[in-house]
């Protein structure tokens, strides 16, 4: 079985919650490439991970950084570990990586970021357990108004089901990021937005 058939296949899920099938479908596809020390499906399993929120951050709470340092351990890992540290850079400019808030039912909150041109623009927002009724929504809109991106809906921004909008902006893009607690109950919400290494926003 080679793991990165298995994620293209898991790539192909469109429906809700499809974020979070694909983050899980790659923490278990990592745990097999371990196990069969295989150092390019690993690494596989890793970009996707990373792709999906994940950071190299040590100290992230959503950090692949344990696996990176597997990788490293295989052989051919560790030119494949400085491939996937060097594309690292994506989204976010200058802003918070990660941030937690706190939205009572019918709340919501406007979050300005700004996202860099040629990188991927990844925004996800995670229900802490124990939300019960809560519902989020996620509406992004640049800075006339116009709605460049959106999760919304019952199925998604509920506990277990996050929402989540990835994009690649052609310039440097200024963004008002709104979470909405459509739900009957109080929600804690993580937000997630990785951050370019670049010192300057324009290319």
């Amino acid at each position: 079985m080679r793991v990165a058939l298995f994620l293209i296949c898991l790539l192909a899920g469109q429906g809700p919650g499809a974020a979070e099938d694909i983050r899980s479908g790659a923490a278990r596809a990592a745990e097999w490439a371990l196990e069969q020390e295989n150092a390019p499906a690993l690494a596989d399993a890793i970009t996707l991970l990373l792709d999906s929120g994940a950071a190299l951050d040590p100290d992230d709470p959503f950090s692949v950084a344990d696996l990176v340092t597997s990788l490293r351990r295989l052989d051919g890992g560790v030119a494949l570990a400085k491939t996937l540290e060097a594309r690292q850079s994506r989204g976010q400019f200058d802003g918070a990586p990660r941030q937690t808030l706190t939205l009572a039912a019918g709340e919501s909150r406007e979050i300005p970021m700004t996202m860099v041109p040629g990188e991927a623009a990844l925004i996800e927002a995670r229900l802490w357990r124990g939300a019960g009724g809560a519902d989020i929504d996620l509406i992004l809109r640049d800075d006339e108004g116009r709605v460049i991106a959106e999760d919304t809906g019952p199925e998604t921004g509920v506990e277990g089901y996050g929402v989540f909008v990835e994009f690649f902006p052609e310039t440097c893009l200024d963004l008002t990021v709104t979470l909405e607690n459509r739900g009957a109950d109080p929600a804690r919400i993580a937000v997630l937005a990785p951050l370019s290494l670049r010192d300057s926003c324009e290319e």
